[in-house]
């Protein structure tokens, strides 16, 4: 069921009627053609509750229903939508009804799917669809083109809703991949790998194969498993080709946060390299608001097995800033806190956290790494910012919160402190250190000084 658009009058917005276009039991959210600012100033309906068809979604519970908030204006990703995102957002919702009027697209429907679709997906006489795409004899192209400049890093997206659309976009990457004789790594899902392995035959014993849950179990230490395997691929003069499906373990909305600012970082961390990466997201799973980020952390978009340029990316730099621009949550008085004004009082610092480890009842090991991190982040502080400090904790019985904050000058590059180390400035370096020694580290930095948190879950 879809919301409707403005040119099929407010009152309908208003009454909040939903007319079906889709599969049964699902719904979607119209998001582009400006139509969110007409049905906000229709009353500023704000649509909460996303649901799907549960077969669609085996592994979410509740009938398949996701809770999410729903922006009440359209990211950049809506606004004048055209070409392969266009595509992409019709592509993300169910086809619509047999015969009929689509209210969602605002077409007639013929032949068992909506005109605007079809227009969207057939080629011209040419061969050449409406997203501007030279298809090749199997209408199949490599996403990465014949003609790339091998030397530059390729950064793509191919966002996918059944097997044939994962093969079209995997397929002929990997095979131009083990042609020109690259390493190819895959690091996806059981089923997916069942998919390719059936698709390239014998081919399949030259992929190295990996599972995504394992890889992407934290996005920092994702970001540098990356970066090294990419380096060790460099150092024997090869260009590595990798494709992975992130966001598998975001489960909240600040989880799928850090996943969308490591697809950003991706861009920043490898410039240097000649790497060719494949980023696969299944619509059946990830919801619009990752769909809309991940247009904006790729370069490139692979559609129907062509690739083009994303219209909405962003600069790392800018797309990380726009992440933490909201202050930091408010927290209450800490039960402990610590000053300090030189390395020699770090010694201390150790006590300190461990009483609070103790407090929540955790053992010493399991709180090392954490230790380490603090201690990295406050050694920072000195170096760094103004030469002293004050760390302060709070634990709780699922989390450890520790806050080192200064009255330094701030981090002035853009990316301190999140990139890896051989890429990183001085200042950013312990804090690169200690995003990867735990659950999540949030920084605000400024002219009045830096915050740094680190948290740790407890087992």
């Amino acid at each position: 069921m879809c919301l409707a658009g403005p040119s099929r009058s407010l009152q309908v917005a208003r009454r909040a009627a939903r007319t079906p276009c889709h599969e049964a039991g699902s719904e979607c959210v119209v998001r582009y053609g400006g139509r969110w600012s007409a049905l906000k100033d229709a009353g500023g309906l704000r649509p909460s509750r996303i649901q799907r068809p549960a077969s669609r979604n085996p592994k979410r519970g509740f009938g398949g229903e996701i809770q999410r908030p729903v922006p009440a204006v359209a990211p950049p990703l809506a606004r004048g939508i055209g070409g392969a995102t266009a595509y992409l957002l019709a592509r993300r919702r169910a086809p619509c009804a047999a015969t009929g009027f689509c209210e969602h697209h605002e077409r007639t429907v013929t032949s068992g799917r909506c005109a605007q679709l079809s227009t969207l997906a057939s080629p011209d006489a040419g061969g050449r669809d409406l997203r501007g795409q030279r298809r090749g004899v199997s209408g199949v192209l490599s996403s990465v083109a014949a003609d790339r400049d091998d030397e530059s890093l390729a950064h793509q997206a191919l966002l996918y809703g059944s097997e044939e659309e994962f093969l079209a976009g995997t397929v002929a990457f990997i095979r131009d991949g083990l042609d020109r004789g690259d390493p190819v790594r895959v690091v996806t899902t059981d089923r997916n790998r069942g998919w390719l392995r059936a698709a390239l035959g014998a081919d399949a014993g030259r992929v190295a194969f990996g599972e995504s849950s394992q890889w992407y179990r934290h996005p920092v230490r994702a970001l540098a498993a990356v970066h090294r395997t990419v380096q060790e691929a460099s150092r024997r003069g090869q260009r590595l080709r990798m494709i992975g499906e992130p966001w598998s373990r975001a489960r909240t909305v600040q989880q799928s946060t850090e996943w969308a600012r490591y697809e950003s970082l991706v861009n920043a961390a490898l410039g240097w390299s000649n790497a060719a990466l494949l980023c696969t997201y299944d619509t059946g799973v990830v919801s619009l608001d990752v769909v809309a980020q991940v247009v904006r952390t790729h370069p490139e978009l692979v559609v129907n097995g062509g690739s083009r340029s994303s219209p909405s990316y962003l600069d790392p730099a800018v797309f990380n800033a726009e992440c933490d621009r909201s202050p930091l949550p408010e927290l209450s008085a800490p039960a402990l806190w610590f000053g300090f004004d030189g390395l020699g009082q770090l010694v201390s610092l150790r006590d300190f956290v461990m009483s609070q480890a103790a407090q929540a009842g955790v053992a010493v090991l399991d709180v090392t790494q954490f230790l380490q991190a603090v201690y990295s982040v406050a050694t920072n502080a000195i170096e760094h910012g103004g030469a002293s400090g004050v760390v302060r904790a709070w634990a709780g019985p699922q989390t450890i919160l520790c806050e080192v904050s200064d009255t330094g000058a701030g981090l002035r590059a853009p990316l301190a402190g999140r990139l890896p180390s051989s890429r990183s400035t001085a200042r950013g370096r312990g804090v690169w250190f200690a995003r990867q020694r735990c659950d999540l580290v949030e920084v605000r930095s400024g002219p009045a000084g830096t915050i740094v948190r680190l948290h740790l879950a407890l087992p």
